[in-house]
């Protein structure tokens, strides 16, 4: 009389099962993580906004592109010494290589807050690279944070090939979009101001709970002589911004 194996017959689903999930997991992308390293970003582009005073949010945008998908985003450090007036900053991706990638090439973008600096001109250097750049930081004019009230800006939409529409809201239901000012910096930077005004009556000082304030959208149009390839820094309410790098 033959006997059930009882251990064999409950350790084949469960090795199936086992084989199952492995090879599950494998098919979603789960690799070993020794096979896994923090690499360099390739970095390709350094765009440095020139109009932050010393009691902005300074920020500075990093281009670059991932040549397959054996590339993932990986971290954006950056160390200030206010005293030597360096900034470095790392960035850096995740390479997998054990595994069958896709030759498509990735664009990226990081914008990088840097945080209320002092006056002076800081050397910014991205990823130990000896070329450097200059980013000045002016000294305010006043306690404010800037010389004007933005909106709070949501999004920025290309609309063709120079039209750009702003969406968002004004800070106060009461309160217009007085006018979308373009400023042209060197090191193909536009930047876009999108000024808010207080009609008589409307008193951005005073505390409302139930204003809210009201959504809007602006369209405006880029110089038709500017060609290349630019940074569009927007500025929004409480020392944010929106970017977004164009071809031109």
């Amino acid at each position: 009389m033959n006997k059930f194996n009882f251990k064999k017959i409950f350790l084949v689903p469960v090795v199936v099962l086992a084989l199952s999930a492995t090879f599950s997991a494998r098919a979603e992308g789960w690799d070993d993580s020794d096979a896994i390293a923090e690499v360099p970003a390739p970095v390709n582009g350094i765009f440095i906004p020139k109009g932050f005073d010393n009691n902005d949010n300074a920020q500075i945008v990093i281009t670059g592109a991932y040549p397959n998908t054996c590339y993932q985003v990986g971290r954006v450090d950056a160390v200030v010494n206010s005293e030597t007036k360096v900034i470095d900053v790392e960035v850096t991706s995740f390479f997998q290589s054990n595994r069958a990638c896709l030759m498509l090439y990735t664009p990226f973008t990081e914008v990088v807050s840097l945080g209320v600096l002092k006056a002076g001109n800081y050397n910014v250097q991205v990823n130990s690279k000896a070329d450097e750049e200059i980013m000045p930081v002016g000294l305010a004019p006043s306690d404010t944070p800037d010389d004007f009230v933005y909106a709070n800006v949501f999004g920025l939409i290309r609309k063709g090939d120079r039209g750009f529409e702003l969406e968002g809201k004004l800070p106060k239901s009461c309160a217009n979009l007085k006018e979308v000012k373009m400023i042209e910096e060197p090191g193909k930077v536009m930047v876009v101001l999108p000024i808010v005004e207080f009609p008589e009556g409307c008193n951005p000082t005073i505390v409302d709970d139930r204003d809210y304030g009201k959504p809007f959208s602006a369209h405006f149009e880029l110089p038709a002589d500017i060609k290349g390839r630019y940074l569009i820094h927007v500025r929004s309410l409480n020392g944010g911004s929106i970017n977004q790098v164009v071809e031109l």
